[in-house]
């Protein structure tokens, strides 16, 4: 199998553009599946946890964890809770591409998980969607030279960026810069202009990594394998992971092998970033060299103590939960 691996040194090993939130996660908090939370009354959770979040922000914090280099641009307010997320992303010496404007607000995210582990999500604020393209591609073109790896996170929800992509990404991967992809949700108010941007976009990068449900909606299929076959006509096509939740995932390389990988056997307590802390490890794992194989099962073990232990995993909790997997 082909590997995709830049051995060009440079400082960064990665640059994730995207979106940018204040997560409050509230743990073993009681609600009804079907029911939701019930209005007019006051409910209380045993547990509650602030993070910075956002598929771009979750993804440089991971991937820094486990000790890569790390930069992250995206856009917040000059308000406390902006403050709260510098002051995060500090301690973890990423590098900082961060608009600040005082006519935002920077974008929090509520998170409600009840003890079996379903989840309730809410979102504020205006400063992901301010995020302007021309200064943001403007950003990463200037780091050209500077990183080995471009993330790009909540394309769905950055609609303003989108027209500038195309462009972009195939000039990232002139300069030897791979991309890897994480489109997002296909929610109610992704249109079909926006289905096609992204369907071009794919044949650019160099990772793409949609979960089972994206996938599906995005290649209009009832099936994984479906969407492999039409991934097999394009004339470019990316190394492709299919995530499937406690299923595992399902991997399509450039020779057009398949790979079918279990997960961990985890109890989760905070599902949130799963998909993100996955792509860090993927990434993370084929900069080290291991085939994709290798590098889903490294994924996997990432995530499963993202949502399980702890919300930065290490290196050193990574290699325990392999040796100890049977």
């Amino acid at each position: 199998m082909r590997q995709n691996i830049n051995h060009m040194h440079r400082p960064f090993d990665a640059l994730a553009i995207g979106s940018i939130y204040l997560d409050i996660h509230y743990g073993r908090f009681p609600f009804d599946t079907k029911m939701g939370i019930n209005t007019e009354t006051e409910t209380v959770g045993s547990e509650v946890l602030l993070s910075v979040g956002g598929s771009a922000a979750n993804f440089a914090q991971i991937s820094a964890s486990l000790g890569m280099s790390m930069a992250l641009l995206g856009k917040i307010g000059q308000d406390r809770v902006g403050d709260i997320v510098t002051e995060e992303l500090s301690k973890l010496k990423i590098q900082q591409l961060i608009f600040t404007d005082p006519e935002v607000q920077t974008n929090v995210s509520s998170h409600f998980t009840n003890p079996a582990g379903n989840t309730i999500q809410t979102t504020g604020g205006s400063a992901n969607a301010a995020l302007d393209p021309d200064d943001a591609h403007r950003v990463v073109r200037n780091y050209f030279d500077k990183i080995s790896t471009l993330y790009i996170g909540s394309y769905f929800k950055l609609t303003a960026l989108q027209d500038g992509y195309q462009q972009l990404v195939i000039d990232a991967r002139n300069a030897g810069i791979d991309v890897l992809l994480d489109h997002g949700m296909v929610s109610n108010v992704v249109e079909r202009e926006h289905i096609r941007k992204v369907k071009k976009l794919i044949e650019q990068v160099t990772y793409y990594r949609p979960n089972e449900q994206e996938f599906c909606t995005i290649w209009e299929v009832d099936s994984i394998e479906a969407g492999f076959r039409k991934l097999l006509t394009l004339s470019k096509r990316p190394e492709t992971v299919v995530t499937r939740g406690e299923k595992g995932a399902v991997g399509l390389d450039l020779d057009g092998n398949t790979y079918t990988i279990n997960s961990f056997s985890i109890t989760p307590k905070n599902a949130v970033g799963a998909g993100d802390s996955f792509n860090a490890g993927y990434l993370f794992a084929r900069r080290q060299g291991k085939n994709m194989s290798e590098a889903i099962t490294f994924a996997h073990a990432v995530a499963a103590i993202r949502i399980s232990k702890c919300p930065l995993p290490t290196l050193d909790q990574v290699e325990t939960l392999l040796k100890e997997k049977p």
